[in-house]
């Protein structure tokens, strides 16, 4: 009975995590598979709001950034810094950036690279404040106010 008890527990706990690794999957034309997660919001800026979520092609992590301004959007340029927990922090090169419109909110969307050091410290520590470039130069630096294990846990989905 105890064993019973046991698998029927474990199996409910990977049901539970499972669920939180909702992985979409993209086939690009060029034949590269790109696995990703939703965005998730972690905190408010200067007329925004900001999610997070990373995003892998098979070689290579991302952070993607999506903002919602409350005004109109703008394009990110230069760097993303984050800083952690753990009193490391990290400079992201922003490899693509866009303005796009869903669901009617004005969004910019940035993706930047990763090294495997970056992702290590990204898969260890939460996250305490997030930095980016907007293209008129003004930096917007938001404090992470909600799901602060974020990395920790989307990269943790897509190493499975």
């Amino acid at each position: 009975m105890k064993k019973l008890l046991i698998f029927v527990t474990l199996l409910l706990l990977n049901s539970i995590i499972s669920a939180q690794c909702n992985i979409k999957t993209i086939n690009r034309p060029d034949g590269t598979t790109v696995r990703y997660l939703n965005p998730n919001m972690v905190g408010t800026g200067t007329s925004c709001e900001v999610g997070l979520s990373v995003s892998n092609n098979g070689n290579s992590y991302f952070i993607n950034t999506t903002v919602r301004y409350f005004s109109t959007p703008k394009k990110q340029i230069g760097s993303l810094k984050i800083q952690l927990q753990n009193n490391s922090a990290l400079v992201l090169k922003l490899s693509d950036s866009q303005i796009a419109t869903t669901n009617g909110n004005n969004v910019s969307l940035g993706v930047y690279s990763t090294t495997l050091q970056d992702i290590k410290l990204l898969r260890s520590s939460q996250l305490v404040r997030i930095v980016f470039v907007e293209s008129d130069g003004t930096n917007q630096i938001v404090s992470i106010s909600k799901n602060n294990n974020l990395m920790m846990d989307q990269i943790k989905c897509l190493s499975n």
